[in-house]
């Protein structure tokens, strides 16, 4: 008997090729050779008898390749679809998208196709915080998804705030990412559901950390104590949320707008959304505004633009830190110094001039970067810090018929620097001190100056050198400008060249004239501006050192706006006036009218034209009532319109006077008889002044011409402007209006509301939210 596995000596000896070639392998030797309990294939069932020994070598590896390759897959686990399934988790796909926003690289177009197509299936099982952090990429990366997708989003970050709601873990942080998202969007209109529960977001994690019950969460950051609603939102992202608001046509409850108001004035910003999703950039503002200083022009801008749009007057501390330090910024692009300047007249604050001369410069020349509803509001703004705010001269002016011992003493800190100015008693004693102290401080100034421009450099650096002379120029110039005021008021003789100068620069834009408002003299009397416009070219063309350029201080007794930039302004608006709304046009009308711009006669058309159909549309025209103009805005028209005319009129004085008192030219005289001196070099000298005479006789005539182009233009602008008065106060006079209504100031600005006793913190009588 052989042993179990021995073979036959003849069958060894057969050669290889004649074994047999389909032998199935021997199962303990495949399980043995792949290390696994189960056997991966198994044998085929065949009447011949399976060969009981193992197989050569090479049959055994061809054998495990063969059953390793064909071994089937694992099932996928129920409740899954294998063609539904995605690859990369979908919290992993918003940590990518993050990562790409926050590193600045904008993906190519077919890949954020397919990473939309990838995470839209996976949006309801999201978090609220990876949610908002999803939202925040798309709106760095400036993505657009379709609006399917913008859809499947918007409803699940509803279901997750209300599920957060309920759970009591609220994420303000993450309802401001959403917000923006939606409002920077531009083609969404997310209903008041959705935004309220975004605003309950907020309150109800101030509530919760208020009460100490909630911890500190990775999407709002708040924290126990008295100082959590602080930090529930970082400056950024409570600016922003503000923006977004506004933006989508709602308006926060005042509590919520006082969270953001505490929010951007913190110091702590809190983390955003999926750490490191937070909106806030630190911007290149002044210090000392706390939360203010954080944000970047744009978001500055949109806080301004929102609390402006609100009707809201934040609490004084929030007041203080924006008028002394937030708007101090020189990172401000046109459109948003325009927002800031508007939110100045909406709170009633005053404009300095120095901020005012910053605003000119920075807005020259690029008015068309802002939107004309932007512009309309800004002069509105400016108007109204005009009205409402007076500057210190003119406050000064107020009191100093009063006795000054009943001031009111809550203007403390809190009161803006202006007004503490404007409110100090006129007694002598106090004005011989304050000459005194600017004696004192005018004295040190110069021996600064004197010690850090020596030729040793009195201990200074560069820098402080270099900033001494800029200060030394500045007083100089600004010594220079109040002289050239003074001077301004007198009379000074009018050269031809002057009435060629204002009339070549109303040929620059739509043949506008180039006649600033009036101006105040030392006795308080009013003087054309025009005459001072046309004396500063006359002292221009005299190569005499030319008075500045009327308004150039601010808003001050000299006058608000400067010629050129009220020329940019109504070339800028003029396209727009016929689809403006009639709230936009009656503040147009009533601005330009207080700040005494006189308008070209295009624009004036224009605008009469466009308040003339919005009156007869609104049925302001017709019998009173229904759903047309109101009565103060039929007012505040009327008496707008009545106002340009009057300026109008004042500047068709001012152009009538100056061409007046220009003096015939002289007539040649006659040259000398040939030969009677015999001198070559005298004859040459009167050819050439009868030359000069000539050229001086046809600049003359051309000036003259000018000035009848310019004296049309402005009696065409006159009778626009009232006309349109009379329309208004005849559509007016069939209105029923209350019995009080002619001891109404029609200087107040329109559609403002009163300022609250309390110092701020009021809002508007629109519909809240929240």
């Amino acid at each position: 008997m052989r042993a179990y596995g021995a073979t036959p000596l003849a069958a060894r000896s057969r050669p290889l090729a004649q074994l047999p070639s389909a032998l199935p392998p021997h199962p303990a030797t495949v399980a043995h050779a792949c290390g696994r309990g189960p056997v991966l294939r198994r044998a085929p069932e065949s009447p011949r008898p399976a060969y009981p020994w193992p197989q050569h070598h090479h049959h055994r590896r061809r054998c495990l390749c063969r059953s390793s390759a064909q071994a089937p897959q694992p099932p996928p686990p129920p409740g899954r679809s294998a063609s539904a399934s995605l690859v990369v988790e979908p919290g992993r796909l918003v940590s990518a998208l993050e990562k790409i926003a926050a590193a600045g690289h904008r993906p190519e177009p077919h890949w954020a196709d397919m990473f939309l197509a990838a995470a839209q299936p996976a949006l309801p099982a999201l978090s609220l915080t990876q949610l908002a952090s999803l939202a925040a990429s798309l709106r760095r990366l400036e993505l657009q998804p379709a609006a399917g997708w913008a859809e499947a989003l918007v409803q699940a970050s509803e279901a997750a705030m209300r599920s957060a709601a309920v759970q009591r873990r609220p994420s303000a942080a993450a309802a401001a990412e959403l917000l923006a998202w939606a409002a920077a969007d531009g083609r969404m209109a997310p209903d008041a559901g959705w935004v309220g529960s975004a605003l309950q977001q907020v309150q109800l994690q101030a509530h919760l950390a208020q009460d100490s019950l909630v911890e500190p969460d990775g999407g709002g950051g708040a924290g126990a104590g008295p100082a959590g609603p602080l930090l529930l939102l970082s400056p950024g992202q409570a600016a922003d949320l503000a923006w977004a608001v506004a933006e989508l046509g709602y308006r926060p409850a005042d509590s919520v707008l006082e969270l953001l108001a505490a929010a951007t004035l913190a110091g702590a910003p809190a983390s955003g959304p999926g750490g490191g999703g937070g909106l806030a950039t630190t911007g290149g503002g002044g210090g000392g505004g706390g939360g203010l200083a954080q944000l970047s022009s744009e978001q500055l801008g949109g806080l301004a633009w929102a609390f402006a749009t609100y009707k809201y007057f934040p609490p004084d501390a929030w007041v203080q830190a924006f008028w002394l330090d937030g708007i101090w910024r020189r990172d401000l692009s046109p459109r948003s110094a325009s927002c800031v300047l508007w939110s100045l007249g909406s709170m009633q604050l005053p404009a300095e001039g120095l901020w005012l001369q910053q605003y000119f410069l920075t807005t020259a020349g690029r008015l068309g970067e802002v939107p004309a509803p932007g512009l309309i509001n800004a002069l509105w703004g400016m108007a109204a810090c005009r009205e409402l705010a007076p500057p210190p001269a003119a406050a000064a002016a107020v009191d100093s018929g009063g006795s000054g011992g009943d001031k009111d003493d809550n203007a403390g800190a809190s009161a803006p620097r202006q007004q503490q100015a404007a409110a100090r008693p006129a007694g002598g004693g106090r004005e011989g001190e304050d000459a005194a102290v600017r004696a004192m401080m005018g004295q040190q100034l110069r021996a600064l100056v004197a010690r850090l421009m020596s030729a040793d450099g009195g201990g200074g650096s560069p820098a402080q050198r270099a900033a001494a002379e800029k200060l030394r120029a500045a007083v100089e110039r600004r010594l220079q400008r109040e002289a050239a005021t003074v001077a301004a008021v007198e009379p000074v003789a009018v050269e031809p060249v002057a009435v060629a100068a204002v009339a070549a620069g109303s040929d620059a834009a739509v043949r506008s004239p180039h006649v600033s408002p009036p101006a105040l003299d030392a006795g308080g009397a009013t003087v054309p501006r025009g005459v001072v416009t046309v004396e500063a070219a006359a002292s221009a063309a005299k190569h005499a050192p030319a008075a500045p350029p009327p308004a150039t201080s601010g808003l001050g007794a000299a006058g608000p706006v400067p010629p050129a930039w009220a020329l940019e302004w109504y070339a800028t608006t003029l396209p727009a006036l016929g689809a403006l709304e009639r709230p936009l046009l009656v503040k147009a009308l009533w601005a330009a009218a207080m700040l005494e711009m006189p308008p070209p006669a295009a624009w004036m058309v224009a605008a009469a034209a466009a308040a003339e159909a919005a009156l007869a549309a609104g049925g302001g025209g017709g019998g009173g009532g229904g759903g047309g103009a109101e009565a103060m805005e039929l007012l505040y028209i009327s008496r707008s319109a009545d106002g340009l005319a009057a300026v109008l009129q004042r500047a068709q004085k001012a152009l009538a006077a100056a061409v007046a008192a220009q003096q015939p030219a002289a007539p040649a005289a006659a040259a000398a008889p040939p030969g009677h001196d015999g001198d070559a070099a005298v004859s040459r000298s009167g050819a050439a002044a009868v030359e000069a005479e000539a050229a001086e006789a046809a600049e003359a005539a051309e000036a003259l011409e000018a000035a009848a182009v310019l004296a049309a233009d402005l009696e065409e602008a006159r009778a626009a402007a009232a006309a349109l008065a009379g329309a208004a106060f005849g559509a007016l006079s069939r209105q029923r209006l209350p019995p009080t209504w002619r001891r109404m100031n029609p200087r107040f600005p329109p559609y403002a509301l009163p300022k609250p006793l309390g110092g701020g913190g009021g809002g508007g009588g629109e519909a809240q939210l929240a």
